[in-house]
């Protein structure tokens, strides 16, 4: 088990975590003129263009900034992703050589913050999909120490453990693919046990949504309505597909999170606006000029994953 830092080491970090953070979250004045060569049909050669589009981008401006923060993290799972499916190797070198940069190590400046073990989905994706001969323990090593270590973490009445709904995607995913690579459904457990805690918190059985925190309990948009924000329930479905693709097909918690992801993607697409986009407070849509891009990217993710989890292509021969 890694030994605590001490303090002037814990400030340290955190400057440099403030630092990383103010890499991400700008708005140029200036974006540049909208690209000319990309096709709004849903077929596959025009989404696989506007993915490498997108990917290419990030390389050329984010990789210099990559760092270890939540935000990045789920940009490292983006770009993975898009080199499986494009068959592009770039984007997850990409995100390899920056884990080799970090020595595969993930932040530990505020245990137990599931923020700063999303991450781990990278290092355990980049593990389970590496040739057996090329897999190295200590790819894994500090995230499995980390992990350990959580699992010891008695309940604490006063604060749940996820007491955000963000969280939801930033840590079970990791131990289900702990759970994956070692074999050892203690990892499983205890994301059971800790997701069924903050559902019971957060989530509506009425309106099949979940609340960002317990803040928002009793907040409500100009029509009355529950305010649920848009990109906190993109972080559950994001969390509930990946979920779903390691937990083994017999394990019996499967049929729970099979049902959220239905309850939730029905829920959804009930109120998915007319340009095909969600906006920020998802119950109330005529409050918000805007659409809300991050959380109508989760879904869209979430749903074509589970659809094509659920129906997949036929192999080409």
């Amino acid at each position: 088990m890694p030994a605590p830092k001490s303090d002037a080491a814990k400030a340290a970090a955190t400057v440099a975590c403030v630092a990383d953070q103010a890499s991400v979250g700008d708005a140029p004045d200036d974006p540049g003129p909208l690209a000319k060569d990309l096709s709004p049909k849903l077929e596959r050669p025009a989404i696989r263009s506007a993915m490498e589009k997108v990917a290419d981008w990030q390389l050329r401006v984010a990789e210099p900034k990559f760092n270890s923060q939540w935000t990045f993290a789920a940009l490292y799972d983006g770009l993975i992703a898009a080199s499986a499916t494009t068959g592009n190797p770039a984007y997850r070198d990409a995100v390899k050589h920056y884990a080799d940069q970090q020595h595969w190590t993930l932040i530990d400046n505020c245990f137990p913050k599931a923020d700063d073990m999303a991450l781990g989905k990278s290092y355990t994706e980049l593990y389970l999909t590496e040739a057996a001969a090329k897999q190295k323990p200590a790819q894994i090593a500090n995230t499995k120490a980390i992990l350990d270590r959580l699992l010891t973490r008695p309940d604490d009445p006063a604060k749940n453990l996820w007491w955000w709904c963000d969280a939801l995607y930033m840590a079970p995913p990791v131990l289900v693919r702990m759970a994956k690579i070692t074999g050892d459904h203690k990892y499983i457990d205890f994301m059971n046990h800790e997701w069924d805690i903050t559902t019971a918190d957060l989530y509506s059985p009425t309106e099949h949504l979940y609340f960002r925190d317990d803040s928002y309990l009793n907040q409500t948009e100009a029509n009355g309505k529950p305010l649920f924000w848009s990109r906190g329930n993109g972080w559950v479905v994001g969390a509930l597909v990946m979920i779903l693709q390691d937990l083994p097909a017999n394990d019996p918690s499967r049929p729970k999170f099979i049902t959220k992801l239905q309850d939730m993607a029905a829920a959804l697409a009930a109120i998915q606006g007319p340009d095909g986009l969600w906006r920020s407070g998802i119950l109330d849509p005529t409050s918000y000029d805007l659409p809300e891009i991050s959380g109508s990217a989760f879904y869209t993710y979430a749903m074509g994953l589970w659809h094509q989890q659920a129906h997949p292509r036929p192999q080409k021969v």
